[in-house]
């Protein structure tokens, strides 16, 4: 759509809307979305001085350009220009090279007021109608000269309570207070326009509240992903060898058959509480050996004499449960704080979450919807990766009664 001849330096506001491929439904501009003005038959880009508020007003789909159009800016009197999107997708399709709108700058016509929204009215008599004054033929084929002009002016000078006295072409017009009043009124009333549109078109914060902080977001996070898992040492046999049991370098082997081989009382005997700490770290190495190895977890491979991450058997001169010492406590708690603090998470892959996640996959899913774009239209809510691609989504329903979201599937 054409917009419009306008002056140079003025401000303008265009609007537009973009749709589903699919549905044909208003659908949100997204990919970083970018307006270029194209001056003419030029393939040099304007960006500057242009705005782009994506989905206006909260309303999904339509979108507003505002072009601060002065010299400063790059353009030029006399030229027609072209808002093309540059950058920017639609539902994930690129939507670059689409034309929103146009406007020219001093280019359409050879008379332009000086005053914005001033007109000038010729009448049947050929009297041009500039306010009060007209310029033009006094009579039939006769021209007002400008010295005729010249001396109503004078004239008009020489009176103090008239606004215009009788003159070649003129007729008097006494001063009235009435008047007076209600220019000064209609200037109030512009000055009182010219300040709700500032107002109404002013940036502010959303509802009046301000943005979440970092720790507010983590604290959430923290908080949902405690909720979704919970750890049994009794039947987590892996984690409680690790963590608890005092697993000397008896233990030392590269696969589950050679952890199996060792675990016996004659072995188990042999253990040095002082060896702990490189006991911990050889048992650590051992463990991702045998995951690999296995693939699965050490529950039938180790013998009655460890039980819940304890020796509870008689081992030697030892009898009963076998408690941490200090040290011992020290280094698991190192190792914890290195897997909550040091180790990372990878982002998930496309496709359908499962429904018996790992805790990672669980946490990972949960930090993703909150951190990653998410979209939600009409017909679907979809969490991105960190490239902006649709990793799962749901497909959203309401029939007036009930608001409802199906089970996750695969992206896009």
């Amino acid at each position: 759509m054409f917009h419009g001849d306008i002056r140079l330096g003025d401000t303008i506001d265009i609007k537009f809307t973009t749709r589903s491929f699919s549905t044909g439904a208003p659908t949100t501009l997204a990919g970083t979305p970018v307006i270029s003005a194209y001056p003419g038959n030029s393939v040099t880009q304007i960006t500057a001085g242009i705005t782009l508020t994506v989905d206006f007003d909260a309303v999904t789909g339509l979108h507003n350009v505002r072009v601060v159009a002065t010299s400063g800016n790059g353009y030029a009197t006399a030229t027609n220009y072209a808002l093309v999107i540059t950058t920017g997708t639609v539902g994930g399709v690129s939507v670059v090279g689409e034309v929103i709108g146009s406007f020219s700058i001093e280019a359409r016509s050879a008379l332009m007021p000086a005053t914005a929204a001033r007109t000038l009215v010729v009448d049947a008599a050929g009297l041009a109608d500039a306010n009060a004054v007209k310029v033009g033929p006094t009579g039939a084929g006769t021209a007002q000269t400008a010295g005729d002009i010249m001396a109503d002016i004078a004239a008009i000078e020489a009176q103090t309570d008239d606004i215009g006295v009788a003159g070649a072409g003129l007729t008097a017009v006494p001063w009235n207070a009435a008047w007076d009043a209600e220019v000064q009124s209609e200037a109030d009333d512009a000055l009182v326009a010219q300040r709700l549109d500032e107002l109404l078109n002013a940036d502010s914060d959303i509802d009046g509240l301000a943005p979440p902080t970092v720790g507010s977001v983590f604290h959430e996070l923290l908080t949902k992903a405690a909720a979704s898992f919970t750890y049994d040492q009794a039947t987590d046999s892996l984690e409680a060898i690790r963590d608890t049991a005092p697993l000397g370098t008896a233990m030392r082997g590269t696969d589950s058959a050679a952890l199996a081989s060792v675990c016996t009382e004659a072995r188990l005997a042999e253990l040095d509480a002082a060896n702990l700490p490189t006991d911990v770290a050889n048992v650590k190495t051992d463990t991702a050996a045998i995951l690999v190895d296995t693939g699965t977890t050490l529950d039938g491979r180790i013998p009655a004499a460890l039980v819940g991450g304890r020796m509870d058997s008689d081992i030697g001169a030892k009898t009963g449960n076998v408690a941490l010492s200090a040290q011992e406590k020290a280094d698991v708690n190192a190792e914890v704080v290195d897997a909550v603090n040091v180790d990372t998470i990878a982002e998930l892959a496309q496709g359908i979450p499962t429904a018996t996640p790992t805790m990672r996959q669980a946490l990972m899913l949960q930090y993703m919807a909150l951190r990653d774009k998410l979209d939600v239209d009409a017909n679907f809510k979809e969490i991105h990766n960190d490239a902006g691609t649709v990793i799962c989504k749901k497909a959203l329903s309401d029939d007036g009664t009930t608001y409802s979201e199906a089970e996750m599937v695969a992206g896009p």
